[in-house]
């Protein structure tokens, strides 16, 4: 029997393949292009536009910005002539172009692997994450499907649909680090069609992902966030770049502040509906989306072989040398490669055992200071590990004596957002395999050491009306921000993907898609290193809602991941790693 394996040399042709395709079809435009032009025709400039896209990511950013350039838009350009043509442009592009790619995984009854085979214009493809100093090779970079840059957004208060206010490099007065200021990765809309575990009867299931509809495709759909109020489909999208922080008790979307934790399911509808109308915290579709990329990008179930965030990452030194006036903390040489410069610590007393006890934090604050550096230092001849940071004045620290109360003690907490804004490419981490950094997936940021609460979305406990002995736990969710409660109501909808509680907690074996972009499990019994390789938690038999906490926090390690789901909490529960995310696609039709 022969290996119809690919090898390295195929997929190098089979990417160079696709390049050339691209760049002789940009050729053959300008050609027609300037054809026209010489012959004054009355034709747009559409081939010259499609002309720079060249199957890189700069070929895309150029077309975009002339595009736009040409249609009038510049940097004093308002959200709605910018929303216009942005719509204009990915329109042009869904004409002119097509991608239909897949990953096909094995049922988990017939195998335990966590990765899948690539099919139609997903085969021969490969993705690799980047750092800030390496590029990773991305070979969907530049195609127009997943081409993707950073906006600042708002969402409309008549019609709730997202608005585009300007384009890092394009166009407006893009704004990243501002709290008042919203930030976003624009792409186009996709299509999405699968079918679910244990639906086929080759014993495999089927992620698919394309350029527009296509009704022979099974369960062919677009993606839920770019489904309009009004059911009209926009040709893109746009997912929230950073978790949330808090400024003035609303929601942030922006680089360069402390991710806030605290949270709950009902705080974050508070936190997010005081920005404005129409307003929503993370949906499941904007988890769904990242769970989707990881299928299709990586071929994968999990980023885990590719890519580790913040779970790694919990750590804590009583210091061992008292000093006054100071902003660092001097422990014992050993720790000193268990810290990282750029991360979060909160700074405290050694009476507290855990971040969420205030003593824990009395020097610093909840949410900590940033590491600025790490040194080596020489104090009466014994070594030790200095770790500086950004406090606003300078402090006392206390060592060696028998009242812990009167020792300083620092454990890491969550990441400020913003620590990916220099990695290269679309996907990557500063590092990527040793747990302790966040990472970007599409240019969306996440894994900054804390959970992220789901907050369109109940989980509902509940009965089994036919089977008395059954219990099952289904998500439930809200297609309109304004119509979010902190219990369940007419307005939720049942997602269609349950998990029978009898099977019990553990790592995830299975998990199936249902409606409004919901990935849910559906079996567990892995491991973490088989199958999804991340972990549900849930609660005994009750008739009950739950709360939706996703990714994973600092010591989670191996339980962590994009498919991890802590469901035990009630809805109004909150921890040190509870936290959420401002999304632009709370309102959908």
């Amino acid at each position: 029997m022969s290996d119809n394996t690919p090898t390295a040399a195929d997929k190098a042709r089979f990417h160079n393949l696709e390049q050339s395709k691209l760049q002789s079809n940009a050729q053959m435009r300008m050609a027609e292009a300037l054809e026209a032009l010489a012959g004054k025709s009355t034709g747009t400039y559409d081939n010259l536009i499609l002309a720079l896209i060249d199957g890189t990511a700069a070929g895309f950013n150029r077309a975009l910005k002339t595009y736009l350039a040409v249609n009038g838009i510049t940097r004093d350009s308002d959200a709605a002539s910018i929303t216009k043509q942005v719509t204009a442009f990915y329109n042009l592009l869904q004409d002119n172009y097509e991608w239909d790619g897949t990953t096909t995984f094995n049922d988990p009854d017939v195998a335990s692997m966590s990765t899948g085979t690539r099919g139609g214009d997903n085969a021969g493809m490969v993705c690799t994450p980047s750092t800030v100093t390496t590029a990773g090779r991305d070979d969907f970079a530049g195609l127009p499907l997943f081409a993707c840059v950073d906006c600042n957004w708002t969402i409309d208060a008549t019609s709730l649909t997202p608005q585009i206010t300007a384009i890092d490099g394009v166009c407006g007065k893009f704004v990243r680090d501002d709290p008042t200021k919203f930030v976003g990765v624009l792409q186009m809309t996709g299509y999405h069609y699968y079918t679910n575990p244990g639906e086929a009867s080759n014993k495999t299931y089927l992620e698919g992902y394309r350029i527009g509809p296509d009704a022979s495709r099974p369960n062919c759909a677009p993606m839920p966030e770019a489904v309009n109020p009004d059911g009209s489909v926009r040709p893109w999208m746009i997912h929230g770049k950073y978790a949330a922080g808090l400024k003035d008790g609303k929601f942030t979307c922006c680089s360069g502040i402390a991710e806030e934790g605290q949270l709950s399911h009902n705080s974050c509808h508070t936190y997010a509906s005081a920005v404005g109308t129409g307003y929503s915290s993370m949906c499941a579709c904007d988890l769904g989306f990242l769970q989707l990329m990881t299928h299709i990008k990586y071929a994968a179930l999990t980023l885990e072989d590719s890519m580790v965030f913040a779970t790694f990452y919990w750590y804590r030194d009583v210091a061992t040398v008292a000093e006054t006036g100071v902003k660092r903390i001097i422990i014992a040489a050993a720790s000193k490669n268990n810290y990282v410069v750029g991360s979060q610590i909160i700074v405290g007393t050694a009476a507290g055992n855990d971040v969420q006890d205030a003593a824990m934090y009395s020097v610093s604050g909840q949410n900590g200071w940033t590491i600025t550096d790490i040194t080596d230092v020489t104090i009466n001849g014994t070594a030790y590990a200095a770790i500086y940071v950004d406090a606003p004045n300078t402090f006392d620290t206390g060592a060696g004596n028998s009242d812990a109360s009167k020792n300083t003690a620092i454990h890491t907490v969550r990441w400020k957002t913003g620590s990916t804004d220099d990695v290269k490419g679309n996907d990557g981490a500063i590092d990527l395999k040793s747990g302790k950094y966040p990472i970007k997936l599409q240019g969306i940021e996440f894994g900054l050491g804390a959970y992220e609460i789901v907050g369109d979305t109940i989980l509902k406990l509940y009965q089994d009306t036919a089977d008395t002995t059954k219990y099952w736990y289904e998500p439930y969710t809200v297609k309109k921000a304004a119509n979010q409660s902190t219990g369940l109501t007419a307005n939720y909808i049942a997602s269609g993907a349950k998990f029978d509680q009898s099977i019990g907690e553990g790592y995830i074996k299975a998990l199936k898609w249902g409606k409004d972009g919901v990935l849910f499990p559906y079996a567990t019994g892995g491991s973490s290193s088989t199958y999804a390789r991340d972990y549900f938690w849930h609660n005994s038999k009750t008739v009950d809602t739950r709360e939706w906490l996703a990714l994973g926090s600092l010591g989670n390690g191996a339980c962590a991941g994009l498919s991890c789901l802590d469901g035990g909490n009630w809805l109004g529960w909150s921890w040190w790693d509870s936290a959420g995310r401002l999304s632009p696609n709370g309102n959908r039709g």
